[in-house]
Parts: structure tokens; C-alpha cells; sequence
């Protein structure tokens, strides 16, 4: 512990708009956009998930979100679902270099967890990377 997790990792899964793109400053040098709703319709919508985020014991965990806002808000907002458990809303800063973190914590079950990105109600920002540590 601690473990990164790339956005961009092959093994994760994106859904609707989400993908994948460069971006400067961003670890391995890409990043995962349009996660949240950009627009009316399913293709608008994207989400990320990690499959395979790992625990050694079940707990509570930090979760560091490696973030940036590539369209000019001031804001924008993350849900962060782990299956099986709850889900984390939360707001964050405009960042427009990449890459400004914020710490949420959440439960973790011990071995693999499945962790998505999200937002119902609007954009998310773009996601470099998470941390996955104890608190």
C-alpha cells in the first residue's frame, strides 16, 4: 500500500462518450475524458471503472483522485461507486493543468473491488489516475 491504478489501463473499462486521450503533465501522459453526462442521450454518457482495484483486508481506504477539467467549468462533480457499497459524491475544483488530486475515503472489501466513475447529473472531470492507501 499505497497502489496506482492509470485510468487509461487497458484492463479498465469506459463506457458511452468516456475515452481515452493525451494530455500533458498526466502520468503515462493520457487521460480518461467525457466521464459524466455531456449531453442528452446514452452516447453522452460516460463512465470509467477500474475492475480489479485490489484490498488486502476489508476496511475503510483513501482514495486519491488524480484529476483535471479539460472544458472550463469551475466545478465539476465525481460519482464514485464501489460495487456493493455505497456511492461517493463528490464536488471538486477546476483544475486546468493536470493534475490536482482530491482524498475521498471508501470501503473497501478484502480482494478485488470494482470501482466507477460517474456523474448522472452532469460532467465529471477527466481522470489521470487513482491511489488506492489506507488512511
Amino acid at each position: 500500500m499505497p497502489v496506482s491504478y492509470e485510468a487509461e489501463a487497458p484492463s479498465n473499462i469506459l463506457t458511452g462518450a468516456a475515452s481515452v486521450t493525451t494530455y500533458p503533465g498526466a502520468s503515462g501522459g493520457r487521460i480518461v475524458e467525457n466521464v459524466g453526462t455531456w449531453g442528452p442521450g446514452a452516447k453522452r454518457r460516460g463512465t470509467l471503472t477500474f475492475p480489479d482495484v485490489a484490498a488486502p483486508t476489508d476496511g475503510t481506504y483513501t482514495l486519491t483522485l488524480y484529476y483535471v477539467d479539460t472544458d472550463g467549468t469551475s466545478t465539476s462533480t465525481a460519482a464514485i461507486a464501489v460495487a456493493g457499497g455505497e456511492t461517493v459524491t463528490v464536488t471538486l475544483e477546476s483544475a486546468s493543468t493536470c493534475c490536482a488530486t482530491k482524498a475521498v475515503k471508501i470501503a473497501l472489501s478484502k480482494g478485488n473491488n470494482r470501482i466507477t466513475f460517474s456523474n448522472p447529473d452532469g460532467q465529471a472531470p477527466s481522470i489521470d489516475k487513482v491511489i488506492i492507501g489506507r488512511p
